[in-house]
């Protein structure tokens, strides 16, 4: 068998696609360091956005829906805490420092936990039909235009959670690339440096 640190290029353990630091792209054809760029593009335009359409003084109405002043603000705060902590994860991505990462990891998560609590509440809390059909076209077949409209509004919005759910993934898996490549730089210069007092005790 060959010495620990000749595996793989003298890497202390075999390494997999998932553990090659941005060096293969996913099924998707998308390398998972590219996943936290769209991530942090995406968090930064949902913070413009947010601040742009919310007015605390005033009931926000979306779908038919009207959103509180405290949902409002809580939306807010939530968007707007996203931008230092994408800042420091593209910082942490380029110099390696896993923490930065796993902690707008952490972010998009609880991000995915409150748009699936907001997209479960607007068709309990709102009259979708109402604010999205004509009049004339509601009078003639209720029935038929609501299910239409909330089977719709169903599958674009699993798509959407679907979709945020694989980026927080490989934001995720991007933190383990990071963790898993600085302990085995910490245990390449270990078996480096065991050889090296190997040689001069020899």
């Amino acid at each position: 068998a060959l010495p620990i640190s000749q595996r793989e290029g003298g890497h202390p353990f075999p390494l997999t696609p998932a553990t090659k630091l941005g060096l293969g792209a996913m099924p998707d054809g998308l390398a998972t360091p590219a996943y936290l760029y769209v991530a942090s593009g995406l968090t930064f335009i949902r913070a413009i956005a947010i601040l742009s359409a919310v007015d605390a003084s005033t009931h926000v109405e979306v779908l038919g829906a009207h959103l509180g002043a405290e949902l409002q603000v809580f939306a807010t705060c939530l968007a707007l805490a996203g931008v230092p902590v994408l800042i420091m994860a593209n910082f942490g991505l380029h110099w390696h420092v896993e923490h930065y990462v796993r902690r707008f990891y952490y972010y998009l998560a609880a991000s995915l936990v409150f748009d699936c609590l907001a997209l479960l509440q607007l068709p309990f809390a709102a009259d979708m039909c109402s604010a999205l059909a004509n009049p004339y076209v509601l009078s003639n077949g209720r029935i038929f235009v609501c299910s239409f409209i909330n089977a719709a509004y169903g599958f674009w919005a699993l798509v959407f959670l679907g979709v945020e759910f694989h980026v927080v993934c490989q934001v995720r898996q991007q933190a383990e690339v990071l963790r898993m490549g600085e302990y085995a730089e910490l245990l390449r210069y270990e078996v480096k440096s065991n050889d090296l007092n190997k040689f001069t005790e020899g």
